[in-house]
């Protein structure tokens, strides 16, 4: 393998690396956030669940 083609695969397996690795960071942080989010989804529904039948109650029909 001459220098050239050594310095090119180098340069290639570099590049798959860091695409590999932000490809990494972003599923993780896509999924850290859809977990905390359908925690927040759960205790907004929890909480509405309490405050619904009040709120409604206000407005006769």
């Amino acid at each position: 393998m001459s220098a050239r083609n050594a310095n090119a695969g180098g340069w290639l397996v570099g590049g798959m690396t860091a695409i590999g690795v932000y490809a990494g960071y972003v599923a993780a942080r896509k999924g850290v956030r859809r977990a905390l989010d359908r925690g927040r989804y759960a205790e907004w529904d929890a909480e509405w669940g309490r405050v619904e039948p009040v709120w409604s109650a206000r407005f006769p029909r």
